[in-house]
Formats: C-alpha cells, sequence, structure tokens
C-alpha cells in the first residue's frame, strides 16, 4: 500500500484552493501562524459560521486532525490545541 507524502497532500490541498477560486463562488482563506500557541484565534471574513472544511498543519506540513474548532461569529473561529504550534490554516466556504 502507498502512501501520500506530506507535500503531495498540501500540493492537492493548493490544488483544491485553486479549483475553488476560480470555478465557483465558493471563497477560501489562508492564514500562515508563525507564532506557536495553543490557541489560534482566526478573523476570516467570509461570512460564513459554519465553513465547508477547515483544513490545519502544523510548521512542518502535516496535517493536524481534531483540533477543537469553536465558530465564534460569521467571520471568527478559534481553533484550540493540546499544544502550542505554528502553522497554516485553509478555511473553505
Amino acid at each position: 500500500m502507498a502512501y501520500a507524502t506530506t507535500t503531495q497532500v498540501l500540493n492537492a490541498v493548493q490544488k483544491m484552493k485553486d479549483y475553488h477560486d476560480t470555478h465557483s463562488s465558493t471563497k477560501t482563506y489562508e492564514e500562515e501562524i508563525t507564532t506557536a500557541s495553543d490557541t489560534w484565534s482566526i478573523q476570516h471574513n467570509l461570512g460564513t459560521q459554519h465553513p465547508s472544511k477547515v483544513y490545519i498543519f502544523d510548521a512542518d506540513g502535516n496535517e493536524v486532525l481534531f483540533p477543537e474548532v469553536v465558530y465564534d461569529t460569521i467571520n471568527l473561529m478559534t481553533v484550540n490545541f493540546d499544544l502550542p504550534i505554528a502553522g497554516k490554516i485553509i478555511i473553505i466556504q
């Protein structure tokens, strides 16, 4: 059984983001978090309290599975982790 590398997964997510940006009215938001923290406050301004997909990656490019995501308002979410991490978030409306 072959497994996808981290680079392959990130490339696939980027392709999906690019497709959504150019082929639909779906909006995306992407942010790099450079300072490690156990709480990320994300002001995405997508106008939706429950986006269709949220991808979170650590600084090494590994997808973070099952963080606690709190949808505060239609434009703000809070992501809580067990340990401080830096990384990247991609939100698809």
